[in-house]
Parts: structure tokens; C-alpha cells; sequence
């Protein structure tokens, strides 16, 4: 804990001197946490619940530090540890079965839906989107924390659909229980908001600041979640054209949230506002939305897990840029040969602190001709 807590703090507003020794102390307390850990799992213990917390603060550190790569390392031990125990059904003494199924389980769950996000194969902790029945949303909402618990659930089978469908929409027309599968996932967002706004017309919400902010979010996720989904199958980047008025609800309940006090953290280990604003960022081509998007990423203060708000903000701005160095005066929007398909944003461990980049992807000559693709 001693290391996290200083590297939460050299990401503030310390001196170079103090950050540097601030940033040595968070190295030898990290090593000596893994070195400890290794000790104890070699002498023979299996401290599940010990591993997985060790594996969750890890994330938190190399997310801090900006080593994303690192972090994406821990967090695939923690969910094959998690799968082995799902296979196994059967646990060990040493740690309480209702702590990881209630909490850790639930971490990690959140956690693997921003893994799928960044292009990694999806984990076996859960069974395959396809041949799993879809989210069952209840009729009624009692509590925030119920919604949000049920769009978590859609969240994950969505993005893990999403994720399996990368490699083949640009070579294969998917099949029709392909686009079944899409469908019935899609579907589960219709219940979700009537029972949703249902609990939004009780009163007693809006008293809590905190309820407020999850409600935005919850807002903001269920747009965002259903135009991942909506077009995952089709390789045109002009499909998202049609989802502007979705865009501009996200970027709309984003700049609620900013007036909400007291909602900004420097870091949170959860997926909340900067994906879905990056999303728009990047494939929202209304000039005014994107860039609005583009202003609220820059104004976060912190990060959220794998994501780094101004990193992510650096990143669409020159998307942006790209898109449209070559539109016309009597364009409104780009066209599809000139659009970035994908950005991926990898780190450079090696030098301290890490080096980002960013490889851009296009198809300047059409859906069927080759990939350009450059690095900055």
C-alpha cells in the first residue's frame, strides 16, 4: 500500500526532486511485494484471496505509472487465476469462496470488459458471449447499485461479443447466428432502460450527489455500450454516422457530470467517462461533438483504469487532424477513405517514465484494398 500511495502522489504536484524519490521508494516497495508474494506461493500457500488483492493493487500501480502494457500482464494473471478456480469449483481453505465470488470476482469482471476494449483476447473467467444465454435484465430497480449491477453484466457479454467479431468484418459477411447473437444482446437494452427510467421517476434518487453521478454514468454507459455493439459486424467507419444523436446524448451527460461536485478523482480502478468520450472522440465525425468530446477528455484530471484522459485526448485530437486535412469546404464530414479505423496505444516500458505511441490504421483505397498503416 506504502508504494501505491507514494506513486499516487508523485502523479500530483510534487517537486522533480520529491517525485523522483518518491518514485525510487514506490520501485523497492513494489519489488519487495512481489518478492514476497513469490516467497509465500513457492513455500506452498495458496492464498488466493492474498494473489488476486496483490494482482489488483499492481494494476492501480502500473496504471499510475503509465505502464499499461505491465498492467494488462496482471491483470491476465488475475483472470486466469480466477478461471482456474471457476474450473475447479472446488476451494481451498485458506481463503473465503464468498469474498472472491462477491468482490474480487466482481473487480476483476469490470476489469476484463476494458481488456476486451483494448483488443486483447477475452478471458475464459465467464463462457463464451456466443453460447451463453443472454443477460437476463430484472422488471424493476430498487436501488442504483441494482442498475448498475445489471449494466455491468450487459457490458461485459456485449463488449466480449464486440471483441470476437475484430478479426472477421473485414473478410468474412458474418453469419446469421452471428447477427442472432447481436440482436438478442441488443435486446437487453430495452428492458434495461425501462426499468431504469422506471427508477429514475422515484424521488427518493435524486437526493444523493452520488446517485446523480452514477445515474449520468449509467446514462453514458448505455449509449456508449449499444453503438459498440450496433456496429461491430460492419467495416465502414460510416455506419457511425448514424449514431450522432447517441454521441451527442454521451457528450451531453458528460458536461452534466462535470457540474456535479466532487466527481473528479485523479484515479479510479473502473471504467466510468474517458472510454465513452474517446469513443466519440474518435468516431463521431460531427466536427463540433468530437471536439467537445476532445475538451472534456482534456479537463479530467486522472485516469481510470487502462485509461489516461489526456493520453486518450492526444490521441483523437490527431485522429481529428488526419480525418479532416483533407475536407473540403462543402464537407460536413469526412469521407470513408479518408477515416482512422483503429488507433492502438502501446507503451514503451523500456525508458523511464514509459514512451507512448500510437499506430493508426486506414484504408485510403477502399474496404477491400490494403491497410496503411504508420506509427507516431
Amino acid at each position: 500500500m506504502g508504494s501505491l500511495h507514494a506513486q499516487y502522489e508523485s502523479a500530483n504536484d510534487l517537486s522533480q526532486k520529491d517525485a523522483i524519490l518518491s518514485h525510487q521508494f514506490t520501485l523497492q516497495q513494489y519489488n519487495q511485494a512481489i518478492i514476497s508474494l513469490r516467497q509465500r506461493l513457492s513455500g506452498g500457500e495458496e492464498l488466493i484471496e492474498v494473489t488476486l488483492m496483490c494482482c489488483v493493487l499492481f494494476i492501480c500501480l502500473e496504471c499510475l505509472r503509465g505502464n499499461r502494457e505491465v498492467a494488462l500482464s496482471h491483470l491476465h494473471n488475475g483472470l486466469n487465476i480466477l478461471s482456474s478456480v471457476s474450473t475447479k469449483r472446488k476451494y481451498n481453505n485458506t481463503f473465503s469462496s464468498d469474498f472472491v465470488q462477491k468482490n474480487l470476482r466482481h473487480i476483476f469482471s469490470r476489469l476484463d470488459a476494458q481488456l476486451t476494449l483494448f483488443g486483447k483476447p477475452v478471458s475464459d473467467i465467464y463462457p463464451s458471449s456466443e453460447h451463453t444465454a443472454p443477460p437476463v435484465v430484472p422488471h424493476t430497480f430498487n436501488k442504483i447499485f441494482e442498475a448498475k449491477t445489471s449494466m455491468d453484466t450487459l457490458i461485459r457479454s456485449s463488449l466480449q461479443f464486440v471483441q470476437s467479431t475484430v478479426k472477421n468484418k473485414y473478410t468474412n459477411t458474418p453469419t446469421a447466428s452471428v447477427q442472432m447473437r447481436q440482436l438478442e444482446l441488443l435486446a437487453g437494452f430495452q428492458p434495461w432502460q425501462r426499468s431504469f427510467e422506471a427508477l429514475m421517476k422515484n424521488t427518493e434518487i435524486h437526493h444523493s450527489l452520488n446517485d446523480q453521478r452514477e445515474a449520468l454514468l449509467l446514462r453514458i454507459h448505455h449509449k456508449a455500450t449499444v453503438i459498440w455493439l450496433s456496429t461491430c459486424l460492419k467495416p465502414n467507419e460510416t455506419v457511425f454516422d448514424a449514431y450522432i444523436e447517441d454521441f451527442e446524448s454521451i457528450v451531453s451527460s458528460a458536461w452534466g457530470l462535470a457540474k456535479i461536485p466532487n466527481t473528479s478523482f485523479l484515479f479510479a480502478l473502473d471504467m466510468a467517462i474517458i472510454a465513452p468520450l474517446f469513443l466519440t472522440a474518435i468516431k463521431c465525425r460531427c466536427s463540433w461533438i468530437r471536439r467537445s468530446a476532445i475538451k472534456l477528455l482534456y479537463a479530467i484530471p486522472g485516469r481510470e483504469g487502462l485509461w489516461d484522459a489526456k493520453l486518450h485526448a492526444t490521441v483523437a485530437e490527431r485522429i481529428v487532424a488526419i480525418e479532416e486535412a483533407r475536407l473540403g469546404e462543402a464537407d460536413s464530414m469526412p469521407a470513408e477513405s479518408l477515416r482512422v479505423h483503429n488507433a492502438e496505444i502501446l507503451s514503451d516500458i523500456a525508458v523511464d517514465p514509459p514512451r507512448n505511441y500510437a499506430t493508426f490504421y486506414t484504408k485510403p483505397n477502399g474496404l477491400d484494398g490494403d491497410w496503411v498503416v504508420w506509427k507516431e
